[in-house]
């Protein structure tokens, strides 16, 4: 077999093997593992970015939104993801909200756009949820002080102009998820929400039509549903429940008329305390739970046919100097397969941080760096965080 090359492909063969034997990443040839979180703080509002080099993390920057954080220890527990990473032809849109000044950040890569607010729209210390269509072009956010949703038309260079404004009727918006297929949002409420004169609504389901969001709940549900996050195929919303028992997830159908059906609860008794986050791995073989409270992780195994969560392993994570009191937000570092790294937010009082574990793709057993976890230099607030290159849905 007779194998030629073109000038240029030896020029770059040239090149590859120059960062091969430096020990240098080529810029331009390969994209880079970054995680962004949201700190939240009260105070500044800002955003840390870290890149994933080999199995650590390397805090980059820190980002100024220009705004304000949330003020309340309480923030770190709601299951809302704090920002959004969408991606529009050559530009990338990192949008983070600032609760205590009732605004959305938005950059491209690390440059910042501006911040977009609207008088009708007034976050407050229990944050903004923000959740983005698959397609990159809208933005939601649940704005827990004026009880109302905003739709931000997510423009070519990042900046947002506000195409819509939906009530939520007297209930403060907790976890968000568009589903992958663009045709409905789905939104969590806090425990004792009172919807259409009925107590204890907990989950909302909305048509969506353009900038037009069309209710079809409220619904009740069983128990205090927090975290969000929605199958492949957008059949089933999983929730965590934010209880101060064991592990619990409660997982509705999804109709084609964007209705949800009756939830099914799984009681994971081996799991840890708490589950007000959960990550589906990419390959959708296994949920990774964060047990708010007991500063663990906890892996169940995935099917949906039948649909069904097992147990297959818990991780404790590290706990230095005693220094981190709650786990939150998850993602995972790779946007297929078993997810490769999963990373954790962290609240400290000092300074939260991002745990980092590797994932087994057998088991999606846990095992976390020895360095980990990783300061972000910011204090009380951070409960959410954003991989990019993001997950595939």
């Amino acid at each position: 077999m007779r194998v030629s090359f073109s000038l240029t492909n030896l020029n770059l063969l040239v090149v590859l093997i120059c960062f091969v034997v430096m020990g240098l990443r080529p810029t331009n040839l390969f994209a880079f593992d970054y995680v962004y979180t949201a700190d939240d703080e009260n105070g500044p509002g800002t955003a840390t970015k870290f890149e994933l080099t080999s199995t650590t993390l390397t805090k980059l920057r820190t980002l100024d939104t220009g705004g304000k954080g949330a003020s309340s220890k309480n923030a770190t527990f709601l299951a809302e993801n704090r920002e959004a990473i969408v991606t529009r032809g050559s530009a990338i849109c990192i949008f983070i909200s600032d609760a205590g000044s009732s605004d959305v950040a938005s950059f491209n890569k690390a440059v910042k756009v501006g911040n977009y607010s609207n008088s009708a729209l007034v976050g407050s210390d229990l944050g903004i949820a923000l959740a983005a269509t698959p397609n990159g072009e809208v933005l939601y956010a649940g704005y827990t002080n004026s009880l109302n949703i905003g739709v931000w038309q997510i423009n070519a260079d990042c900046s947002l102009t506000l195409a819509n404004v939906v009530n939520t009727d007297a209930a403060k918006v907790d976890g968000m998820a568009v589903t992958p297929n663009g045709e409905t949002l789905v939104v969590t409420y806090p425990d004792g929400a009172v919807c259409h004169g009925r107590v204890q609504c907990r989950l909302d389901a909305f048509a969506i039509s353009g900038a037009t969001l069309t209710e079809t709940g409220p619904y009740e549900g069983s128990l205090d549903v927090a975290g969000l996050d929605i199958t492949k195929d957008s059949k089933y919303a999983i929730a965590g429940v934010a209880n101060l028992d064991t592990t619990i997830v409660e997982i509705y159908p999804i109709g084609s008329d964007s209705v949800l059906g009756a939830g099914t609860e799984f009681t994971i008794s081996e799991g840890g305390v708490n589950s007000n986050n959960v990550r589906l791995s990419p390959n959708e073989r296994f949920l990774y739970v964060s047990n708010n409270i007991s500063l663990q992780v906890t892996t169940l195994r995935f099917t949906e046919d039948p649909l069904k969560l097992t147990f297959a392993c818990i991780a404790t994570l590290h706990n230095p100097n005693n220094a981190y009191f709650n786990t939150a937000g998850l993602a995972t570092s790779a946007p297929s397969g078993a997810g490769n790294n999963l990373y954790v937010a962290e609240t400290g009082d000092s300074a939260s941080a991002v745990g980092l574990a590797a994932i087994d793709s057998t088991t999606g057993c846990l095992t976390e760096d020895s360095a980990s976890p990783f300061s972000t230099g910011h204090g009380l607030g951070l409960g959410s965080l954003a991989a990019y290159p993001p997950r595939r849905f």
